[in-house]
């Protein structure tokens, strides 16, 4: 397959589309970027804690928060703290699938959505699919240790879903937010 943008060889595929190298990570990097400055994730003089529990989520969030955010004033620690009071947000590993899982599992057992109010702790890949998480992580050749996946079930239903109808992820998020 050929790339959307510039007809060279398509690598990674995002929206039923192929991009070459180039144009996935900024296609990636800008989604990102874009979250962070519409919903103001991150502030002048915060500090900032990222999760990395190993998965490829995890290394993709590290690279792009660590690429994206310049402002000498943040302070930007990454690991497993026992402490997390120290820091103003919490960046977690996690990405538009976990996010519409989380949401349909809550719904499928009639429970508050958890993640929905708790607002130190950010979540700047959720406009990014598990298939473009890993596409961008071997792109970039990002070491993690393990990929993993929140609830297989509800997983493969959503992805059936996007295959026959495309755009089923990124509607739940509106759904998600639109509800907020």
């Amino acid at each position: 397959m050929k790339c959307h943008k510039c007809k060279k060889s398509g690598v990674a595929r995002s929206d039923e589309k192929y991009f070459c190298k180039n144009h996935f990570v900024n296609l990636v990097e800008k989604r990102v970027r874009k979250e962070i400055r519409v919903n103001k994730l991150i502030n002048k003089n915060d500090k900032v804690l990222i999760v990395d529990d190993g998965t490829d989520k995890a290394a993709v969030t590290k690279y792009l928060i660590e690429k994206i955010i310049r402002d000498p004033t943040v302070k930007i620690k990454t690991g497993a703290q026992k402490r997390v009071l120290d820091f103003d947000k919490i960046i977690i590993p996690w990405n538009l699938d976990d996010e519409a899982i989380s949401y349909l599992k809550s719904v499928f057992e009639q429970k508050e959505h958890k993640f929905l109010h708790q607002k130190n702790m950010i979540k700047p890949l959720v406009g990014i699919t598990n298939e473009e998480v890993s596409s961008f992580a071997k792109l970039k050749g990002l070491k993690y240790m393990k990929k993993e996946v929140f609830d297989k079930d509800i997983q493969l239903m959503i992805d059936n879903m996007e295959e026959k109808y495309a755009g089923t992820k990124f509607s739940i998020l509106k759904t998600i937010r639109k509800t907020k």
